[in-house]
């Protein structure tokens, strides 16, 4: 991945740079590691915010959310589910966005 990034970062392609991190994101959660995991989404995110991929900003505030819930911080994570279904919604993804709901559902109910 750390060649991966240096390429995009070298060419000047933000969207493959911000896919890979997100990707590492994705490994690091996989393994438990959700302080690596939400450091690199969070790097992922701020790309995404200045190339103005908002389907993939939803994918990634979706994985914070997941992060956060898989540490017990259900407050963080709603607030990240929801922030990614607002986006959903704005993009017009519908199924996107019930998914999102789904995941918000539980969330509720663990809070209650």
């Amino acid at each position: 991945y750390e060649l991966a990034l240096t390429l995009y970062r070298e060419g000047g392609d933000r969207a493959s740079e911000a896919t890979t991190r997100h990707n590492i994101g994705v490994a690091h959660a996989r393994q438990g590691q959700y302080l690596e995991a939400l450091a690199s989404y969070e790097e992922a995110l701020k790309i995404t915010q200045t190339t103005g991929d908002r389907p993939t900003q939803a994918s990634i505030l979706r994985n914070i959310g997941s992060a956060y819930a898989k540490q017990g911080d259900y407050r963080r994570a709603l607030d990240s589910y929801k922030k990614a279904r607002e986006i959903r919604n704005a993009v017009s993804d519908s199924s996107g966005a019930a998914a999102i709901d789904q995941e918000i559902k539980v969330l509720e109910e663990q809070i209650r």
